[in-house]
């Protein structure tokens, strides 16, 4: 029976030492060595996520709610003024309530900022199709077999005297050059 200080099968009987944890292999990871085994395919998805973190934190990197200075912000601009009476220091007021409540105002942070995309992409004006005149015919001749859609057809022809369309016995058509003067 093998114990914890009995030589190892797997060292050739050299070391006493018990074998090393495997949780503790990131150790001799950097995560430059962690990527290039993300891109040797030696990881999944979490698991490099996973090993990339245990790497930055033997570097001193801790990902802190605090460190994203945009969320500051938000909690300043936010959520403090909803308070029933106001702090003498935003900031410090802000300071505690990302320690006490900072999980959860963070995924609001979170949820903010997706609002806000989603409201930036619809402000950004679609441009419209330039289409030809013969197009412009061709659709509201289409639109014309249909008659409930006649009375728009008629009223966007006469709004815009422009595209040179005028309603004719069969639908909408092109207007005649008009004759010129000698």
């Amino acid at each position: 029976m093998m114990t914890e200080n009995s030589p190892s099968a797997y060292d050739g009987g050299q070391s006493l030492q018990p074998a090393k944890s495997a949780t503790r292999s990131h150790l001799r990871l950097t995560p430059e060595a962690v990527h290039q085994n993300w891109l040797d395919h030696f990881y999944s998805p979490a698991g490099y996520l996973y090993h990339l973190i245990l790497a930055f934190r033997k570097q001193g990197w801790w990902f802190r709610i605090e460190d994203d200075p945009d969320f500051f912000a938000f909690v300043v601009k936010h959520k403090i003024p909803r308070l029933p009476d106001p702090p003498a220091s935003k900031q410090s007021a802000a300071q505690g309530w990302i320690r006490k409540y900072g999980d959860r105002l963070y995924t609001e942070y979170l949820q903010w900022l997706e609002s806000q995309r989603q409201v930036e992409q619809r402000l950004t004006p679609i441009p419209p199709n330039e289409e030809t005149p013969d197009q412009r015919l061709q659709r509201y001749q289409m639109l014309w077999q249909n008659p409930t859609c006649r009375k728009g057809v008629r009223t966007a022809i006469q709004t815009h005297p422009e595209w040179h369309l005028e309603i004719g016995p069969n639908g909408p058509r092109t207007q005649p050059p008009a004759p010129q003067a000698p």
